[in-house]
């Protein structure tokens, strides 16, 4: 299948845009708002993959007024955020605000993920397995000079219709 360079990635599943908040506060809310990327991918026809990849993801965490006591303030809470970028690599930037009656924060996480492992393909199927990691499967096409990997609910919905749900799709580009 050869190199490819990453272009973009896309998030269908709302469900996986928000995330649990509720170490902070039970009314607290964390939301993805974008994800970017650069690396890439390279399969070789001998079967072996590796891939490597920095993903930097823009978050919006909302903190309603009365999950503060009167210790505990936005101002505090942007404090802690520049206190952990002092010693978490990941978290790139954090500032918090007061906006209306809640505390808003905007926060920054990059992640750098290289993995090699091997691969296989059947039909629209793609299963990697990283060197000692667990096997996967999701779907892929090309499309010209692009390929994307589509990563599938296969949780089958109730009802007439039992679709399944195209929850991600990555998207690669021959560089």
């Amino acid at each position: 299948m050869g190199a490819w360079k990453f272009s973009s990635l896309c998030i269908f599943d709302g469900a996986l845009l928000t995330f649990d908040a509720t170490d902070i506060c039970a009314l607290a809310t964390l939301t993805l708002r974008t994800v970017t990327g650069t690396g890439g991918i390279t399969y070789a026809a001998n079967g072996t993959y590796q891939s490597s990849r920095t993903l930097t993801s823009e978050f919006r965490l909302t903190v309603p007024a009365k999950c503060f006591s009167a210790d505990k303030t936005c101002a505090g809470l942007n404090a802690r955020y520049a206190e952990q970028m002092q010693t978490d690599p990941a978290l790139v930037s954090a500032a918090c605000a007061t906006a209306a009656s809640d505390c808003v924060c905007q926060l920054s996480t990059r992640s750098a993920v290289e993995e090699s492992g091997t691969y296989a393909t059947s039909g629209t199927t793609l299963s990697t397995t990283p060197t000692g990691g667990s096997p996967s499967s999701d779907r892929y096409c090309v499309q010209g000079q692009e390929l994307h990997h589509i990563a599938v609910d296969l949780a089958m919905p109730m009802g007439a219709t039992g679709v399944a749900t195209i929850t991600a799709a990555d998207v690669f580009t021959k560089p």
